[in-house]
């Protein structure tokens, strides 16, 4: 049933928990939890998620939204404030699609102004969020052979944005208030333009070196670079 599955993984959390106390890695604990739950176990990347979770002093193992990434809304209340979004402005979804198709024609005609050369060649990366992986999004890449890059799923240290970008402005933007979405706007330029052009090429130095890691890895989980 579904409340026997629900308690075996509780039970299984409950025993990553444990793991950690006892000082074990994510793949001591993933190799424990095969061996003691067999066909019943969970699956790796759930045992890898929930030993960084209580690595980071996570205490509870029943599952909170509230933790790590925004996760989807299951509950009630959030049911309805999304109910509530949508029936407000139906067009919400279409319209970040639509977002995301000017932003790309707009980098797509850029670099055929800036980098000629490249026009060919260059390929896209993304974190896979929805609105990337719209069908629209999509057949309009097709459309202009725009090939991406493929991205695995939870992995921000692979995506240059998530561990070199977006931290530094945050750390720029910190402590500061706006009054206007205006001042966001220039406060974020200013902010980007002030990033030398060493920082972005160290970052995608740093990029290749993250990934070609986890490739020669096989995909499995490490802690350091």
């Amino acid at each position: 049933s579904s409340q026997a599955k629900m308690n075996r993984t509780l039970e299984q959390r409950y025993a990553v928990k444990f793991c950690v106390r006892l000082g074990k890695t994510a793949t001591e604990t993933y190799t424990m939890i095969k061996d003691a739950f067999g066909n019943n176990s969970m699956g790796r990347s759930s045992i890898f998620e929930w030993h960084k979770l209580f690595k980071e002093g996570r205490e509870q193992v029943e599952n909170d939204h509230r933790s790590g990434r925004p996760s989807t809304s299951r509950s009630d209340q959030n049911v309805r404030k999304v109910k509530e979004i949508l029936d407000t402005d139906r067009r919400l979804t279409i319209r970040l699609i639509a977002e995301e198709l000017e932003v790309l024609e707009r980098l797509r005609k850029r670099v055929l102004r800036v980098r000629p050369a490249m026009a060919s060649t260059w390929k896209l990366h993304h974190d896979n969020a929805p609105c990337h992986t719209a069908l629209l999004v999509q057949e309009w890449q097709a459309k202009h052979n725009l090939l991406t890059l493929p991205h695995p799923p939870y992995s921000p240290d692979l995506a240059p944005p998530d561990f070199f970008l977006f931290p530094r402005l945050k750390r720029q933007m910190k402590g500061r208030r706006f009054d206007t979405i205006e001042t966001v706007q220039e406060a974020v330029t200013r902010g980007l333009r002030s990033i030398p052009v060493e920082n972005f090429q160290q970052a995608y130095a740093n990029w290749q070196t993250r990934y070609t890691k986890c490739i020669n890895s096989g995909g499995c989980y490490f802690e350091e670079y």
